[in-house]
């Protein structure tokens, strides 16, 4: 676990130097302190910026940690949509899917410790509950779904010609056909170098059922998001979790690394 934890931690370094920190749209809305059009309404939005930059990278380091192996946590903390939160780190996916892969580990020991883990992860996303369920393959941490902000007030679409903000407001058909003309299903940034050889692996070396229905999920969220990476990183830590992994493996998958924004 340390080592994995320090390969997580070299990593986001290593792309912090290179890239640097990006302003990210989503992450305008989620430290505004505003109200917020839909989806981001249920969600927390307001964040320091500075906060929710250590949060994000100290949970996709938690993350890496909590894959156990540093072969693991190489794999995970490669793929594009991870080195893509980690340059932008004003969006919430590394807290909420760090809580959410918590939940899941708890689960068998700890349920009620997991439910808690799973209603702060629900406070920040609702993507954070459905996922811990789906890693865990138990329906309790879908109780964190109680601390989403269904009770949130909308706020109003800006005025502007930003694609992003086109894309929000709308209820979930509308959002759908909204977003179509932007999201290719079957693209190669979908198929193939959003998780490169994570999904190979894991037919080749035998992951669990909930991964596959993990990765299907996370696929299905992509009619209402145009980050192909960001949206298929949810399915990948119970893809890697349980794999024992051969060191030539992980060296071409790091080996073929390449930023995928789509």
């Amino acid at each position: 676990m340390i080592y994995a934890a320090l390969v997580g931690l070299v990593v986001v370094a290593l792309y912090v130097w290179q890239f640097g920190v990006s302003p990210c749209q989503d992450g305008a809305r989620y430290t505004s302190g505003k109200p917020q059009p839909s989806p981001f309404h249920r969600r927390f939005h307001a964040w320091p910026p500075r906060v929710l930059m250590i949060v994000t990278w100290l949970g996709i380091i938690a993350t890496c940690a909590m894959l156990g192996r540093w072969d693991r946590a190489l794999l995970f903390v490669t793929l594009p949509g991870v080195w893509m939160i980690a340059i932008m780190p004003t969006t919430v996916d590394g807290p909420s899917m760090s809580l959410a892969v918590a939940s899941s580990l708890l689960m068998p020991t700890y349920p009620v410790a997991a439910v808690a883990v799973s209603l702060l992860a629900g406070a920040i996303h609702e993507r954070a509950p459905v996922f811990a369920a789906l890693y865990a393959w138990s329906p309790w941490p879908l109780v964190g779904l109680l601390a989403v902000q269904w009770w949130a007030r909308k706020g109003d679409v800006p005025k502007s010609n930003d694609l992003a903000d086109h894309l929000v407001g709308h209820g979930f058909v509308d959002t759908v056909l909204a977003h179509k003309p932007h999201v290719h299903l079957f693209g190669d940034g979908g198929l193939v170098w959003a998780m490169r050889s994570v999904v190979p692996l894991a037919a080749w070396l035998g992951a669990p059922v909930q991964a596959w229905v993990a990765l299907g999920v996370a696929f299905a969220s992509r009619l209402v998001a145009t980050d192909t990476a960001r949206a298929l990183m949810w399915a990948a830590p119970p893809l890697i979790l349980k794999l024992d992994v051969p060191e030539w493996a992980v060296a071409l998958h790091v080996m073929s690394f390449r930023p995928v924004m789509r």
